[in-house]
């Protein structure tokens, strides 16, 4: 497949998505799909991670990114999505001008949601940031 989707963990409370460079959008559909498919086997929140070995497939990404977002922020128990890796969103001003548009689009599909959709440099950051939003998350609960 050439864009791998599988458990990140043993919890199954992260799901990785590995855009390689031959990745096209029907792979894309494909990966969302098996997302949706997962998600519904389990009763906990899960989170996802699209790491990017090269930058997204070719053409407008618009459509299918909201196309995505709207089928996995609807899911009762999907958590954050973060987008992470080659393309590396390592300029400050990019990953704000970037979150913000996905947040935007997320808002625009759910808004009275708290799931966020955040462009980060690194895998390890966007590790830190699930646990950062669990313990929130986790702190508001109990």
């Amino acid at each position: 497949m050439p864009m791998p989707v599988e458990w990140y963990d043993e919890a199954q409370s992260i799901i990785k998505v590995t855009i390689q460079p031959n990745s096209t959008w029907d792979d894309y559909y494909e990966a969302v799909r098996w997302i949706e498919a997962e998600i519904t086997k389990v009763d906990h929140v899960v989170d996802m991670i699209f790491y990017e070995e090269s930058s997204m497939p070719k053409g407008n990404p618009m459509p299918h990114l909201k196309w995505g977002t709207n089928k996995i922020i609807n899911l009762p128990n999907s958590g954050h999505t973060i987008i992470t890796g080659a393309t590396s969103y390592t300029n400050a001003f990019t990953r704000l001008i970037m979150t913000s548009l996905g947040n935007l689009m997320t808002k625009t599909i759910s808004p009275y949601t708290d799931k966020k959709l955040v462009f980060l440099p690194s895998m390890e950051e966007a590790l830190a940031f699930i646990r950062k939003e669990r313990k929130k998350s986790e702190a508001k609960e109990g």
